[in-house]
């Protein structure tokens, strides 16, 4: 008697909860076609023949060095002609913006802060078309090539080709699929791109023959362009033993500072590291703390890429007003507290501290953080409440051992 009732609840239970959804259906769409109605003109053009990485697979964070590609000083894609063809159609930009969650007049400041590069791998997405007045809508895998616009987080939301508006796919990216595959599509190898956690200020590219890599900053379409050392393909597993053991390094941060030049805000730090190691070039990722625990203006992560045996690498860090809190852009311009709160290389291993840094290299006047200054302890700099700007070379916080004298 107890049994059955046992079997009948457990029947019931089975029975009320809600069925799985379907397995989603894909259309492929091949480099250099728009899979649904254009939006727009082409703003860039697709290169299929690339080398993709090997390893890659399943689900990928936007910020994962070489995810994506591109050629170096030359952007496959053209923002501003895509701004200016919106701006010519109304009627598709009320549209285009509506799909990605902006209003018409926010799409310059929007498309200006997106950046050009091209899919290294087949990738899962929802594109968004525009037939007859209305947006369409349709589940994709995208091939390898194909030239994105992604945003600050590192996730697709433009194909060049034909301007649509993307957005993450539906399901895990696996499911029935859809149309003529292309040569070397494989659904075990279809990705779909996660949103980093944090703002992503430099993606790490590969050339299309994946010889070299070079980094593109945020928002920029190939003049910033820099070269670095290449990256492991994205899903390959961190190393282990001796090659994943501890290095030895030492960092600071300096001249953290509110910027209003051209009544424009961002929050501005540079970060100083050396490699101390005898051997191994090293990636360091910089967690960083703008404000106090108490009041978080941001939490940016920062990552400066291939730093060679025993010598030292400088980066800017800039924050525009999408990323800060509302706390943040009331500050006055000058000073402002920000330390380093994690450091952690390529095999996410934290580095032992090591020697004191060298002084960092002077940086550009007004408008960007300024030389580098240094006091005999580990110090911050707390926001000015004067009205008037003070200058921007005072402000000093160390890790990794003591600042430099």
């Amino acid at each position: 008697m107890l049994a059955g009732l046992v079997i009948a609840l457990a029947a019931a239970a089975c029975a009320s909860q809600p069925p799985a959804p379907p397995a989603a259906s894909y259309q492929l769409e091949p480099a250099a076609t728009s899979g649904v109605p254009p939006f727009t003109p082409p703003v860039g053009t697709d290169q299929p023949v690339l080398t993709r990485p090997p390893q890659a697979r399943g689900r990928l964070t936007g910020n994962t060095p070489g995810l994506y590609g591109g050629s170096r000083n030359n952007a496959r894609c053209d923002p501003h002609a895509l701004v200016a063809f919106l701006r010519a159609n109304p009627e598709k930009a009320a549209a285009w913006a509506g799909v990605l969650g902006i209003s018409p007049a926010q799409i310059p400041g929007y498309v200006d802060g997106l950046t050009p590069v091209l899919l290294r791998t087949d990738t899962a997405v929802t594109n968004h078309g525009f037939d007859n007045g209305r947006v369409t809508t349709e589940a994709a895998v995208v091939q390898a090539g194909t030239a994105v616009l992604v945003d600050g987080r590192g996730v697709p939301v433009t194909k060049c080709n034909c301007g649509n508006p993307l957005t993450p796919p539906p399901t895990s990216g696996q499911g029935s699929y859809r149309g003529a595959a292309w040569p070397g599509f494989s659904a075990q190898s279809v990705t779909v791109i996660q949103q980093s956690t944090t703002v992503v200020n430099d993606f790490v590219l590969v050339e299309p023959g994946a010889a070299a890599a070079f980094i593109r900053p945020i928002g920029t379409v190939g003049a910033e362009d820099a070269p670095t050392t290449m990256p492991p393909s994205p899903g390959t597993p961190a190393p282990s033993g001796p090659a994943a053991s501890r290095g030895r390094a030492s960092w600071q941060i300096t001249d953290c500072l509110v910027d209003r030049a051209n009544n424009e805000f961002a929050l501005r730090a540079r970060i100083f590291v050396r490699n101390e190691d005898s051997n191994v070039t090293h990636n360091y990722r910089f967690r960083l703390l703008f404000g106090t625990t108490g009041d978080r203006y941001a939490e940016p992560t920062e990552t400066v890429y291939g730093v060679p045996p025993g010598q030292n690498r400088a980066q800017n860090v800039s924050l525009g007003p999408s990323y800060v809190s509302e706390s943040a852009k009331a500050l006055p311009a000058g000073p402002v507290r920000c330390e380093i709160t994690q450091v952690l290389d390529e095999n996410n291993a934290e580095p032992m501290p090591g020697s004191l840094p060298a002084q960092p290299p002077a940086s550009s006047p007004t408008g960007s953080p300024g030389p580098a200054t240094t006091s005999p302890g580990p110090t911050v700099q707390t926001p000015t409440t004067a009205e008037t700007p003070t200058p921007a070379t005072t402000s000093t916080q160390s890790s990794g051992g003591t600042p430099a004298r």
